[in-house]
């Protein structure tokens, strides 16, 4: 660089001052205007739109003063390899995808905060990571005797406390309806619903399908209604045996749940 300043001005030296004209004109004859108008030096102006001129040469054409030789040289890219300006870009392979998460480890109870959390409305804590169905069918029945144990002890307080049994009974069964949430009652209404009014297998699952509840499903729920608290009732003398008893067939109800999704196909 330094080189090429001094022999620069040692030719501006020889030469001599110039007038505005001389230089205006010697500048003018060696231009010729672009496409846009505009005149620039044959050894500036840009190559053709769609010319299969290599980028170097290009960007010699464009920069033609002597410094560019040793950006050239110092250049990081002086050795990446030459491709056409009209040559497409190279395609990136599309990245693997992630493996997939490793399953994480059951805790001990993670079995019966499922089948709680199944069959009851009770708040239990939520289970470690994602748990197949095997792993919780067989906490179907220590579930039902939780459901039923507690309304057993509102049947037993009850009869303690009103002497009319009924009512006792009448508690009992509104203290079940809470914590079981309603869903098995929901479900007998649409079988009976579908056993009731459909002919064939394809109209029973169509009807099982509606949310309405028909004719035949709110005789099922009153005529079930009326058959648990006649059982309270039956029960309600009974004392801390009423819980007992409750607690047992709550066990038994949810336990035949997991004996029949081990026998029923998926």
């Amino acid at each position: 660089m330094a080189e090429w300043s001094a022999a620069t001005a040692r030719g501006l030296l020889r030469r001599g001052p110039q007038a505005p004209e001389e230089r205006r004109g010697r500048s003018m004859r060696t231009v010729a205007p672009d496409d846009t108008g505009t005149r620039w030096p044959e050894r500036l102006r840009a190559p053709p739109v769609g010319s299969s001129l290599l980028a170097s040469e290009t960007s010699r054409r464009l920069v033609g003063w002597p410094g560019c030789r040793y950006l050239r040289a110092s250049s990081p890219f002086r050795n990446r390899p030459r491709r056409l300006m009209t040559d497409p870009l190279p395609v990136q392979p599309p990245a693997p995808p992630p493996p997939p998460p490793a399953p994480s480890p059951a805790r001990p109870f993670d079995g019966l905060w499922l089948a709680l959390g199944l069959v009851t409305r009770l708040p239990v804590p939520a289970p470690h990571g994602l748990q197949p169905a095997a792993r919780f069918a067989g906490w179907l029945g220590p579930a039902g005797l939780i459901a039923g144990g507690l309304a057993g002890l509102v049947l037993a307080g009850a009869a303690e406390v009103f002497a009319d049994r009924w009512i006792a009974a009448l508690l009992a069964l509104i203290a079940a309806a809470l914590i079981g949430g309603l869903i098995h009652e929901d479900g007998l209404a649409d079988v009976a619903d579908g056993f009731g009014g459909g002919r064939d297998r394809a109209a029973k699952l169509e009807i099982m399908k509606d949310s309405r509840v028909g004719t035949f499903g709110a005789g099922a729920l009153i005529l079930g209604f009326g058959l648990r608290a006649a059982l309270y009732a039956a029960l309600a003398p009974l004392g801390i045996g009423a819980a007992v008893l409750a607690a047992g067939a709550g066990g038994l109800s949810r336990a035949a749940i997991g004996l029949a999704m081990a026998w029923m196909p998926p």
